[in-house]
């Protein structure tokens, strides 16, 4: 093999690996602006909610909004909302124990519940204060930082419904709730 394909082959594995290593695998559900959730986190997400109470629904369509879920958290998180529209923790936080009980206080389904809530109140905020234009950048943007292991669906621009997630192999046959237009 001469100098120069050898140089071709290795920087094409070079590429290949660093690929991978950025792309969510089979053990990572998802990875949020460099910050990976994995499957063990949402098993350890869902035993916990399950354990205080939070109702469920069937495994496969629980898995799949644990994760939607889990992508919200990340998403408040690592400051990709301007947090200028993401509610106080504490004041979520006291609403949520007051309408999920037990959960609420549950040192891993607690935090996962109100990041949630956390998310779709921005996400409101925002979809009244912006322009559809504005919304679209802003949510594409977001979806921009968002690997998600394609077992749990995929980002889609919905046109005039919105945006979201179609469904993958771990979920319902359904569009996950859409980002405003």
């Amino acid at each position: 093999m001469n100098k120069p394909a050898w140089k071709m082959i290795a920087a094409g594995a070079v590429s290949a690996l660093a690929l991978a290593a950025c792309a969510p695998g089979p053990s990572t559900a998802a990875v949020v602006n460099g910050s990976p959730i994995t499957e063990r986190q949402i098993d350890e997400i869902m035993a916990a909610c399950a354990a205080a109470g939070y109702p469920q629904q069937g495994q496969e369509v629980a898995r799949h909004s644990f994760v939607v879920g889990a992508l919200s958290g990340e998403i408040v998180a690592t400051g990709l909302l301007d947090q200028e529209l993401v509610p106080d923790e504490e004041l979520v936080k006291r609403f949520v124990v007051a309408e999920v009980g037990p959960a609420g206080n549950d040192p891993v389904c607690g935090p996962y519940i109100v990041k949630n809530m956390q998310m779709s109140v921005a996400m409101q905020e925002m979809s009244q204060g912006m322009s559809p234009e504005q919304l679209k950048d802003t949510v594409l943007g977001i979806f921009d930082s968002i690997e998600l292991n394609p077992r749990y669906g995929r980002m889609k621009d919905l046109g005039d419904e919105g945006f979201g997630l179609v469904s993958g192999s771990m979920s319902a046959d359904v569009q996950a709730p859409a980002f405003g237009r």
